[in-house]
């Protein structure tokens, strides 16, 4: 929800999934489930200083918020009032006789969203503490006398004067949708000025967003493709220029790794025959969307030039430019637009990136009139950026090109150089004041900040000052040409939109670079922009990480002890993730917000296994005390001390079990999960060493403990990555991998194979990973081979887990059957 990443998956679908699994695997019932969803909303609304998604946030957003929950709660009075709850809530707002606490919160929000797409119905407005209050009377004046948004969902034709209430629902968006395609004249102009209206309201990153949570970016990249392809082949003499002033370039994309053949895979998938869809109503949608535009697949070989661009883009990224030939038509591309960018560079010189000598045919510098803008089409313009930024930096590199007109230059066109920073392709340039901007004014302040906000982490933050103290700092040449663009922009409403876009990019391109020139970007910028200091010296902070793997280590460990509480204080989640504050900032928060910089996830996920298995030890040694530890030893199963002893030690290891998985899940994904279940987890039963194996008292328990640790969190990842039931597309991977993972199991209890870990911590990791298979995820043991199932249930029944073993055995179905009989019939007769 940070606005990051955009998502080819609807963030409802996203929601509704890891719902759908806390709900079962917590055995919880779905008001709690939603008192839970509320309070870590409520959490992350508290946080929001933090959470920023840019440097350059528009905080109406906050007012639109506040506005929509009052909304929602004043729908849940007008129900217990007797009005009409489908009436839009704009229209009742104003009434003098409303109640005064009918402000809504976020709960408010939720449960309004969750009843408009049927997932609960109105009974939810009956919850106690739901509804503050009635309305004594709702006059009669309320009606559709004045055009108003309700009426139109409701079924009245469109006019421009009802765009006041559009929210921008799914619904919503399909009815505007579908009166912009095929209805009258009047309708279409319209639908284009709702549409136009909202996308100012929230600007274009947002909207990508919005299309993002809908689950609409495929087919938003389907509806493109085709313009893009026809419209960027014609000359620009077809259009109308907009002032340079207003055009900043390429747009940076926002934090995806999404490609066009993924995207287009996506889009084509929600093209499956409607009657599979009955049951869905989301995804029912989605396929009548992509039908509406098209019922055949697309494929991105339709559209070649983009193909060939998106192919140079990669290219650009993965290794330095070579290729531009003297005389080819990109080549004049490539100088026309120099021409144009540097047209009040003096001398005779020019920026040729084919010829290193500096020389050319162009006679001096032109006139900034008689240098006219390149008549080429937009493909041909994106192929020539690369060379052109290329060419720019490294005249600029060379002393042939001084940093004020190469800011001025890149003003009209600037690109990513992430890729090339880290490859060291460019040498430092002296942030001196004279060629480039001095941070030193506030660098010291910048790193006392960055101090105190890692003051309880424990790692050591590299002094930001330049060695020897008398050199001033440097940045990467594309990094200071950046910086120093973006700080000439003004801070204000009309610059809004190209500091969104620039601010972006500058803090992933700062983000990448060594060590420290996120802090010097920020000592900059804050003394450009000081209201922005916190977000600022918070992004400088984080980029510790990126750097340096065992910092990493030390944050992780640092989540572990904040949840658990293992440093003598109590945990929780509010500790691992704070409330708020920016001195010191939570650990959680911290990862959060660089998880995504991560280049090695395989070893930062085994780190996270890592600390799971020794957190158990540290969970027994601070929660139960020697003393208690040898009572449980001794008391008899059954105590009521001895319960409630294992039952706080039990609760802590769930808890440990959930923040790995959690964490798991979060910095690779699908496919970090599937190497953990298929190598990581068996190499671990294998190879544990068994010298403490046989020993008795507490090492006993921490060992049982361990394996109904890694029972939930095994559980808990594959959840996460397929779902409890077969409703997402990575549900259909799940037998595959679980049923390999199964056979592990049922060859280690049929003694094919020896694990290496503690009897202890093997058998309660077998009956905890069946137990919550039977208990949480039926739809899971339906997928076993039968065979599995019968060597887990053998295995179950040998450690007298009878009861579990038929309930497993029981599952499998008709070919199953006959073994589960005589199983009962064993059991009954013993």
């Amino acid at each position: 929800m940070d606005g990051y990443q955009v998502n080819p998956t609807s963030a409802i679908e996203i929601i509704t999934g890891l719902a759908k699994t806390l709900k079962g695997i917590n055995g919880s019932n779905w008001h709690d489930t939603f008192l839970g969803i509320r309070i870590a909303a409520l959490r992350l609304v508290q946080r929001k200083g933090i959470l920023l998604k840019d440097l350059f946030l528009d905080w109406t957003q906050g007012c639109c918020v506040v506005s929509a929950a009052n909304k929602a709660a004043t729908k849940a009075i007008m129900f217990f009032s007797g009005g009409d709850v489908g009436k839009s809530c704009s229209d009742v707002m104003n009434m003098k006789n409303m109640p005064i606490n009918c402000c809504g919160n976020m709960r408010h929000l939720i449960v309004e969203a969750c009843i408009a797409r049927n997932i609960l119905d109105t009974s939810g407005y009956s919850w106690p503490g739901y509804a503050n209050g009635r309305i004594n009377q709702i006059p009669q004046s309320l009606s559709s006398e004045a055009p108003c948004w309700s009426s139109f969902v409701k079924g009245a034709q469109l006019n421009a004067a009802m765009g006041h209430g559009f929210d921008g629902s799914l619904s919503e968006l399909e009815k505007l949708y579908e009166v912009a395609v095929k209805g009258s004249d009047d309708e279409r102009i319209s639908a284009a000025v709702v549409l136009c209206g909202a996308s100012l309201t929230r600007g274009s990153v947002d909207s990508i967003q919005i299309f993002s949570l809908h689950g609409m970016v495929p087919q938003l990249a389907c509806s493109l493709m085709p313009i893009c392809e026809v419209f960027g082949s014609y000359t620009p003499s077809r259009f109308n220029h907009p002032p340079i002033e207003h055009g900043a370039g390429d747009v940076p994309t926002v934090g995806s790794q999404l490609t066009p053949e993924h995207l287009l895979m996506v889009r084509n998938l929600h093209l499956v025959t409607p009657e599979t869809l009955n049951k869905d109503r989301f995804r029912k949608r989605l396929s009548e969307v992509a039908r509406a535009a098209s019922y055949e697949p697309v494929f991105v070989d339709s559209f070649p030039k983009l193909k060939i661009w998106y192919r140079q883009h990669q290219r650009c990224i993965a290794s330095t430019l070579s290729g531009l030939a003297h005389g080819t038509p990109i080549h004049q591309t490539v100088e026309a637009l120099l021409n144009m960018m540097f047209r009040k560079v003096k001398g005779s010189q020019t920026l040729n990136p084919v010829n290193s000598s500096g020389t050319s045919s162009s006679s001096g510098a032109a006139s900034e009139d008689s240098v006219p803008r390149p008549e080429v089409p937009a493909w041909d313009t994106l192929k020539a950026v690369p060379y052109v930024v290329d060419a720019a930096l490294t005249a600029c590199s060379h002393g042939r090109l001084c940093p004020r007109d190469l800011a001025t230059g890149l003003s009209e066109r600037f690109n990513r150089f992430s890729a090339e920073v880290r490859r060291g392709v460019w040498k430092p340039v002296f942030m001196n004041g004279i060629d480039w901007p001095n941070p030193a004014a506030n660098l010291s302040n910048v790193e006392e900040y960055i101090k105190k906000i890692l003051a309880t982490t424990g790692v050591d933050i590299p002094s930001l000052a330049p060695a020897g103290g008398s050199s001033p700092a440097t940045l990467p040449l594309p990094l200071a040409a950046f910086v120093s663009l973006t700080i000439t922009y003004k801070v204000d409403k009309a610059s809004e939109r190209l500091l969104n876009l620039a601010g972006t990019a500058l803090e992933c391109l700062a983000a990448g670079c060594p060590w420290p020139c996120m802090p010097i970007v920020a000592s900059l910028w804050t003394q450009k922009a000081k209201r922005w200091f916190d977000f600022l010296v918070f992004s400088a902070s984080r980029t510790v990480f990126l750097h340096n793997p065992d910092a990493v280590v030390q944050l992780l460990r640092n989540c572990f002890s904040a949840t658990l509480g293992l440093n003598a204080n109590d945990g929780d989640v509010g500790a691992l993730l704070g409330h708020g504050g920016i001195s010191p900032v939570a650990p959680g928060i911290l990862y959060f917000r660089m998880y995504r910089a991560l280049r090695d996830t395989v070893s930062v996920t085994e780190e996270i296994f890592s600390l799971l298995i020794h957190s158990v030890k540290d969970i027994a040694q601070n929660r139960l005390s020697k003393e208690n530890l040898e009572r449980l030893k001794t008391v008899k199963d059954g105590s009521r001390y001895g319960q409630s002893s294992l039952g706080t030690a039990m609760t802590q290891v769930k808890l440990a079990a959930s923040l790995s998985a959690s964490l798991v899940w979060l910095t690779g994904g699908l496919g970090v999960v599937h190497l953990l279940i298929k190598e990581t987890i068996p190499s671990w039963f294998l190879s544990v060493d068994k010298s403490d194996q046989e020993q008795e008292g507490p090492l006993e328990l921490v060992a049982e403990l361990r394996g109904h640790a890694l029972a939930y969190f095994v559980v808990l990842c594959g959840a996460f990555a397929w779902g409890v039931d077969s409703r997402s597309a990575a549900s259909k991977r799940r037998q595959g991998i679980m049923g390999s993972y199964l056979e592990f199991l049922a060859s280690a209890l049929d003694r094919k194979i020896s694990v290496g870990c503690e009897i202890a911590t093997w058998r309660a990791y077998i009956t905890g990973l069946v137990s919550l298979m039977v208990s949480c995820l039926p739809c899971w043991v339906i997928e076993i081979d039968a065979e599995v199932l019968k060597s887990l249930s053998n295995g179950l029944r040998q450690w007298g887990k009878d009861e579990l073993a038929i309930l497993l055995i029981s599952m499998g179905g008709i070919e199953t059957m006959v073994h589960a009989t005589n199983f009962i019939i064993h059991l009954n007769a013993s």
